[in-house]
């Protein structure tokens, strides 16, 4: 079975479900996640990987609320239509000066605050 760590303490997260992390949402309640139980942060996983791949590095309440808004900035580039997905990130990937593509889900709260700042409607 796939080994998942914490970020914030090393602690090895454990697989559960969405009826755990989001209980008001019986929706979700199927969806595997891996939490941290000393510290409680979290991510999903893929849905289609067998060993429940998670889909970035855990994190806790204050960095999955700055993914999310760079989500929010971010996605209407492609979803849109302005331009395709690939081609969104390699604008992205180009604007951090990074060397390997971007991926939110693995970025910390300053890297999300680029992206925000990068996709922001008014620059």
């Amino acid at each position: 079975m796939m080994v998942v760590n914490c970020p914030y303490c090393q602690a090895e997260a454990e697989l559960t479900t969405g009826k755990e992390i989001y209980p008001h949402r019986k929706d979700l309640y199927d969806l595997k996640f891996w939490i941290c139980r000393p510290c409680g942060a979290y991510t999903g996983t893929h849905k289609q990987s067998k060993e429940h791949a998670p889909k970035g590095k855990l994190a806790d309440e204050a960095l999955r609320k700055t993914r999310m808004r760079a989500h929010r900035m971010f996605d209407p580039l492609w979803e849109s239509g302005y331009m395709t997905r690939n081609n969104a990130y390699a604008w992205l990937q180009e604007k951090l000066g990074w060397d390997k593509k971007p991926h939110i889900g693995f970025m910390d709260i300053e890297e999300c605050e680029r992206v925000i700042e990068l996709t922001r409607p008014d620059r």
